[in-house]
């Protein structure tokens, strides 16, 4: 073996056996802070993931309520066309009527039967009433049909205001599922500082602050004095121990 210069380290004059508990300790402290890291992101992933899930929980609700405003004005728009249409209907039905009973006493007339005679009235009269009664039919159908549609509209903006509601809540549930995995993260680091304390702890109560004791050799009397150097790095480490 090379002699040393003046001042020079000399590694055979380690003694793994002193530094050994002291490394593993600092070692399971390290190992155990990077498992609590690792933990940490996790949680840091898992709370990002939760708040983008928020955000779309929120987004859909939006876009439903507006579908379903979109179906709600449609289904007013077949309201006014309903009534609209019986409107239409009614007054085609009063003007056949009005048509049919004119006609009637032109015929009545042609005939050279008096437009006062009782059978000309009563003949004119149903006429006129049945005609009254198809534009009245007519009004109702209509009615009911923008009833119908008014009443679907408004279900459909419920069901939209509904949807944008449960969007909304799942959002704020996905914002505390997020908050609370924020806060296990932190647990998980303060775990690691913790993991890397006790190791502190276990250090300096084991050695004091004075680095690691000389083992006893109560028991080794030959171990009693070192012996000189070999040379041999394993065998001073062994005669060391």
């Amino acid at each position: 073996m090379p002699s040393l210069l003046p001042g020079e380290w000399d590694p055979s004059t380690i003694n793994l056996a002193k530094w050994a508990p002291g490394l593993a300790t600092v070692a399971s402290s390290l190992l155990g802070m990077e498992g609590a890291n690792t933990q940490a992101e996790g949680a840091d992933i898992a709370g990002q993931g939760a708040l983008l899930s928020g955000s779309a929980a929120r987004l859909d609700g939006y876009r439903r309520r507006v579908a379903a405003e979109f179906q709600a004005e449609q289904l007013d728009m077949e309201a006014g066309q309903a009534v609209a249409a019986a409107q239409r209907a009614a007054i085609e039905q009063r003007r056949a009527a009005s048509l049919a009973a004119s006609r009637a006493m032109a015929v009545a007339g042609a005939a050279g039967v008096d437009a006062s005679d009782p059978s000309m009235v009563r003949l004119i009269s149903t006429v006129a009433g049945e005609g009254y009664l198809r534009a009245a039919s007519a009004l109702y159908a209509g009615g009911e049909k923008a009833r119908l549609a008014t009443m679907g509209a408004a279900g459909k903006r419920y069901e939209g205001a509904m949807a944008e509601e449960l969007g909304l809540e799942q959002e704020r549930a996905y914002g505390l599922q997020a908050a609370g995995m924020g806060r296990q993260a932190d647990a998980y680091r303060l775990s690691g500082m913790g993991s890397i304390a006790q190791g502190a702890a276990g250090l300096f109560a084991k050695y004091g602050g004075a680095g690691p004791k000389e083992p006893s050799t109560a028991g080794r009397p030959w171990l009693d004095e070192d012996p000189a150097p070999s040379g041999n790095f394993i065998t001073d480490a062994w005669l060391d121990f």
